[in-house]
């Protein structure tokens, strides 16, 4: 009987080496490329650990600027949308290696955060 994990929509046959991580020794190609990716998967951590740092500090700017979560609550759906929608907008001329890329989204993905904090203190939910 074979046992293995779902990766994607595929079965994954487990090897000896493997775990859910990835495969250490004897892999076949489709191991090969999981390994592949989890040989990064440290720095992935790393780097997306550093990019929420980054959205909790802009949260933490945007709360100074405008008042937290009385200006937050303030707002609907439609009026999230439209702040997000700028920042995104502002993104668009510009490559994705550049400052001014991350900084509009990033601002944009901290006002998905205030949205999603509204939205939990408004109905109940997650954090909210």
């Amino acid at each position: 009987m074979a046992h293995g994990v779902v990766f994607g929509q595929r079965l994954i046959e487990s090897r000896p080496g493997c775990d859910e991580y990835g495969c250490r020794q004897e892999a076949s190609i489709v191991f090969d490329v999981w390994e592949y990716l989890c040989l990064d998967h440290y720095e992935a951590r790393l780097l997306a650990g550093k990019v929420y740092e980054d959205i909790r500090a802009e949260r933490s700017r945007q709360d100074a600027q405008w008042g937290g979560p009385d200006h937050d609550d303030d707002h609907g759906g439609e009026d999230w949308i439209q702040f997000i929608d700028r920042f995104l907008a502002k993104a668009v001329p510009y490559t994705m290696d550049t400052t001014e890329w991350y900084d509009a989204m990033l601002k944009a993905a901290a006002l998905c955060v205030a949205a999603l904090e509204a939205h939990g203190r408004r109905y109940g939910g997650s954090d909210g």
